[in-house]
């Protein structure tokens, strides 16, 4: 299903893509309640970052994003990740965590680490399911785990 719709596809985000989409960007999280990420925060240069994250555009709007960076030599951090509301619920999340192991995979790293507020039970659950396991607490957040092996 997804693979055979032509209009709808991962690339990687540049910062030039932030800068001409940023409304879009931004749109994609305005139904979140607490929802802080500004511009300045898609456009902070972080190690790899350019290289890993990526949009899912479709007739070639972004409608959903994953940035991430690599925080060690083994590990790849997911810094933010949203889909448009109009989009949500229909297996764009677990593509979307199949392409970020993939690109975390394909850098090297053996762990790929996100962070969730504790009382966000939806999320939790979604990462649950897609193969996170509990790491640590940190403050008010969970900090969540998958990990593969990278050399097969």
């Amino acid at each position: 299903m997804f693979d055979k719709d032509p209009e709808t596809n991962f690339r990687t985000v540049s910062p030039s893509d932030i800068l001409t989409y940023q409304d879009e960007f931004l749109a994609i999280a305005d139904d979140i309640p607490g929802e802080y990420w500004t511009l300045q925060n898609f456009l902070i240069d972080l190690p790899a970052k350019w290289d890993l994250s990526f949009a899912l555009w479709q007739n070639d709007l972004p409608i959903g994003y994953a940035i991430l960076s690599k925080k060690s030599e083994d590990q790849v951090h997911l810094h933010h990740f949203m889909i448009d509301r109009d989009h949500r619920a229909n297996g764009w999340g677990t593509r979307m965590i199949t392409e970020m192991s993939d690109r975390a995979e394909a850098a090297g790293a053996t762990l790929l680490t996100l962070k969730v507020e504790k009382s966000n039970a939806s999320a939790l659950r979604f990462y649950s399911r897609n193969g996170f396991s509990f790491k640590a607490e940190e403050r008010s957040f969970i900090i969540l785990s998958t990990s593969f092996d990278s050399t097969t």
